[in-house]
């Protein structure tokens, strides 16, 4: 009979929380752990809390461990609504959910911005990455992290991760990059 009810329990839970049913963000800014959210990445919205101004998000960890056995729990982790960081480092610059879905206008009203389109097509530019602490890189052709693009640029070629130096003029590009001495 128990294993009926968790069987029971289970199936409810899937079919409550089903990827169909949930909003979902694009998160911008620096990534959060290793197992928090990612810069550029999507991510499910299976709960807003509106008193907090909380997301509850299926991040990277994509936790679905219910320790406590407590009927209202809900799959996901908490985070800022419009200025997501590690709580445990209140310093790091926040970054920002934007709508990719919206289910009844919910995340806007929590304070989450529209993803910036024309037509079909995604505009979130260098300037709000900038905002973000990250930079289009030239050399890897994606963004990186604005203090590994300043390391670059300032130490010895040889100190200069090999990714960054496969193109064979790289020292030039990087010496005529918009995003130098930023």
């Amino acid at each position: 009979m128990r294993a009926l009810i968790l069987v029971l329990y289970r199936s409810y839970r899937n079919s409550k929380w089903s990827v169909d049913d949930m909003m979902k963000v694009k998160y911008v800014g620096p990534s959060i752990g290793v197992t928090g959210v990612y810069n550029g990445k999507i991510y499910e919205v299976n709960e807003i809390d509106s008193k907090g101004g909380f997301l509850r998000v299926i991040d990277e960890d994509q936790s679905d461990w219910n320790y406590d056995n407590d009927p209202d729990w809900k799959p996901g982790y908490l985070y800022s609504a419009t200025a997501p960081r590690p709580l445990a480092v209140p310093t790091q610059k926040p970054g920002r959910f934007f709508i990719v879905e919206d289910e009844d206008g919910q995340l806007e009203k929590a304070g989450v911005l529209p993803l910036p389109k024309v037509g079909d097509k995604e505009v979130l530019g260098e300037k709000e990455y900038i905002e973000f602490g990250l930079a289009m890189c030239p050399l890897v052709g994606e963004l990186i992290d604005c203090v590994d693009c300043m390391e670059n640029q300032d130490v010895i070629d040889e100190s200069v991760p090999d990714r960054f130096k496969r193109k064979s003029d790289w020292r030039v590009i990087c010496d005529n990059c918009e995003f130098r001495d930023y």
